[in-house]
């Protein structure tokens, strides 16, 4: 009889723990960031490793970043199929619109947010990419008017009002297939290691 009593009250117990834990969190996609929340890393520089690297996890893909490297001004984020979910890593791998939507986003973030890096490169087994600097500043100034020049570009305000002003221009620039199709024909992504 005092079994029951006692089994009741950690059946109940068991249960409320169970409903109050979080669902997996949902993977960070270019449509789901906010771009303002990461304005606080305007003006990150390259040698500065974790704060890029805690840059680099709240972008897409940040939850699969098995390395970073950072050395002679290039940029570097290497990503793992290791501990992520089937369906997350075959949508970046083998969707190709998806792909190239979070390569394009991600280098456009670092363009913006860690202005001294001269190079940026994504890879994983299956894909390697890599993207000057110089071009990636060159082609968002072609379609956003007011890209923070290069000293502008290292303040936090002024990157808070560019987000602010720009962050749905910027999404639709990512999906816009001429633009997409025009990059990637002069940066195409490899195929990996």
């Amino acid at each position: 009889m005092n079994y029951r009593k006692l089994i009741l009250p950690m059946i109940l117990a068991l249960l409320v723990i169970t409903a109050c834990q979080e669902d997996d969190p949902v993977p960070t996609t270019y449509s789901n960031l906010d771009l303002t929340s990461i304005a606080k890393y305007s003006g990150t520089y390259v040698g500065d490793n974790s704060t890029v690297l805690h840059l680099a996890q709240t972008l897409p893909g940040g939850e699969a970043i098995q390395e970073l490297e950072l050395t002679n001004q290039h940029l570097k984020v290497t990503y793992t199929t290791e501990n992520v979910s089937d369906e997350e890593m075959y949508s970046w791998l083998y969707n190709q619109d998806t792909l190239q939507n979070n390569l394009l986003f991600n280098a456009s973030l670092l363009t913006i947010l860690v202005p001294n890096a001269m190079e940026y490169q994504f890879e994983t087994e299956e894909f390697a990419f890599s993207v000057p600097r110089n071009e990636m500043v060159k082609r968002l100034q072609e379609k956003l008017e007011d890209f923070p020049d290069e000293e502008e570009i290292w303040t936090e305000a002024t990157v808070v009002e560019f987000f602010d002003k720009n962050k749905n221009t910027i999404k639709v620039l990512i999906e816009a297939e001429e633009f997409k199709s025009n990059f990637f024909e002069d940066f195409p992504i490899q195929k990996g290691k």
